[in-house]
């Protein structure tokens, strides 16, 4: 017989582990429902970063992501998260760079920093209002439009 087998061991094929679609719901910290994506299951948080980013033009590196009291980073996939197929996921936002971004050379990008402004801001927020009414004054129409 063949010396790697021995008789009576089992062999277990690889897992193959299925992919679905889930559907994702985006909420603020102040409890604000910001949007819905769905992704496959098998997306990674870098995925599910980028897809926010288009859905509400905030940029991945101002994105915490949390499901629940965890924080998604690293390897894992969505699948990993997931009891079924819905995810709750609170964007924790870094509105620091965005403030940044607002003071930039280029008009887009001070355009692209207002618009991400008034989509992720909590209403109210005093220093994101006052960033968003300087930009009132911006030499740029397109900034002030």
């Amino acid at each position: 017989g063949n010396p790697c087998f021995n008789e009576g061991s089992v062999v277990q094929a690889p897992m193959t582990v299925r992919s679905s679609i889930l559907s994702i719901s985006l909420w603020s910290v102040g409890g604000r429902k910001l949007g819905d994506l769905e992704l496959d299951s098998g997306a990674s948080i870098k995925e599910l970063k980028y897809a926010t980013s288009d859905l509400l033009e905030l940029p991945p590196n101002c994105q915490t992501l949390l499901c629940g009291a965890e924080l998604l980073k690293g390897k894992k996939r969505l699948r990993d998260y997931s009891l079924g197929d819905d995810l709750e996921v609170t964007i924790v936002m870094s509105h620091d760079i965005l403030y940044r971004r607002c003071e930039d050379p280029s008009c887009e990008v001070r355009q692209a920093a207002v618009k991400s402004l008034s989509r992720a801001a909590e209403p109210g927020d005093k220093v994101a209002i006052a960033a968003v009414c300087k930009r009132l004054q911006d030499p740029s129409s397109e900034v002030r439009r």
